[in-house]
């Protein structure tokens, strides 16, 4: 064998050697291995209730997120159409993917923070999404206010023709616990720019002090309106224990539906052509900071009416109450509109409806 070809054989036996100690190597070895090496222990965490998620990070805020959602029978009214309330569970869902839905989850297993809908601005209900249609939820960043609460803008569009079917000028949302009052910002988030909303800043002082609050609380007591009560449900209630804005919004339904006479008279509508439906909120709060809306609570549900534009609008100013403390929990300034179901178009409300709206102002309804 020629001197090279001895070269040649030396480092295959040498190879050959190095990968045997390479496979045969004990397990007791590897694990000393990957103590010394912090590369081997990624995703473990020395300090279980470290609240550091450094493999978290976002470098930024993406200025935009969209999210696709299918119309389930779930998500319907009686009509097959989806009910005005559920147009906030997309749009919360829509925010906690663009800041990423792990990210929320494991900052509230951490923390006790959880990421809620607090208030809505100039929605429009433009045209009703439909059983089966696939939507897209598009959010806009707006920035965070002083009081680090997250400012956006949102729409839902039909995928199959584009059409923008509800709208929200500003939603504020914000991170609490269910001990403490005030938002805060999670640390292991990206902080937004300051918010380009144009009255963030007084509303957020407003409800900080609850001025505003109590003044219209306080008028709105002084005055007749239509009062219900109500009894909140496990099932109502997030993951802090408390009432939800889309739960506030359903206690508001219920008391509208009573105002008009009940599901029955709903149903009589109907048959007579009629339809009333929601077709604006100019705004919905959640006081989250007054205290109240707990498991077990009991509420006072409470509205102004009035009617207008040639009868064919019923606007209701409607209040939910803490029974116990008297303290506001939310608000919500809702426009219905009448119309007839086969035009489309808007119609006058039967004069019958008209004189029980306006005499349920003074009429108290049993618990719902």
């Amino acid at each position: 064998m020629s001197t090279s070809m001895k070269v040649l054989h030396g480092l295959s036996m040498l190879l050959q050697a190095a990968s045997s100690m390479v496979i045969t190597t004990h397990p007791f070895a590897l694990s000393k291995c990957a103590r010394a090496c912090p590369v081997a222990r990624i995703g473990q965490n020395r300090n279980p209730k470290a609240r550091a998620f450094s493999g978290l990070h976002m470098l930024s805020l993406p200025p935009t997120g969209t999210m696709g959602i299918t119309v389930f029978i779930e998500d319907t009214d009686a009509f097959g159409i989806v009910y005005n309330a559920n147009y906030l569970r997309f749009l919360e869902r829509a925010v906690h993917g663009l800041l990423g839905l792990s990210r929320c989850g494991q900052i509230y297993r951490a923390t006790g923070r959880l990421l809620r809908l607090e208030s809505l601005e100039k929605v429009k209900f433009v045209s009703p999404a439909m059983l089966g249609d696939d939507l897209r939820v598009d959010i806009s960043v707006l920035g965070l206010d002083p009081t680090d609460r997250l400012h956006v803008r949102a729409s839902v569009r039909r995928e199959a023709d584009k059409q923008e079917l509800w709208s929200c000028e500003s939603a504020t949302l914000s991170f609490r616990s269910g001990l403490e009052s005030t938002p805060a910002w999670p640390a292991s988030l990206p902080r937004p720019g300051p918010s380009d909303a144009s009255e963030a800043l007084s509303r957020a002082e407003d409800e900080a002090d609850g001025q505003r609050v109590l003044a219209e609380m306080n008028e709105m007591c002084q005055t007749e309106s239509a009062a219900s009560s109500v009894s909140v449900q496990s099932d109502e209630c997030d993951a802090l224990g408390m009432i939800s804005l889309h739960s506030a919004l359903r206690y508001f339904e219920r008391q509208r539906s009573n105002c008009i006479g009940g599901p029955l008279a709903l149903a009589r509508l109907q048959q007579d052509g009629i339809q009333v439906v929601v077709g604006r909120i100019s705004e919905t709060h959640l006081f989250s900071g007054l205290g109240g809306g707990h498991f077990g609570d009991k509420l006072a549900v409470r509205c102004g009416i009035v009617i207008r534009a040639k009868h064919t609008q019923v606007v209701f100013d409607q209040w939910l109450f803490c029974e116990a403390s008297g303290r506001a929990i939310a608000r919500a300034h809702v426009i219905c509109l009448s119309l007839n179901m086969s035009t489309q178009r808007f119609a006058p409300i039967p004069f019958d409806l008209e004189a029980r709206l306006l005499g349920a102002k003074t009429h108290e309804s049993a618990d719902v």
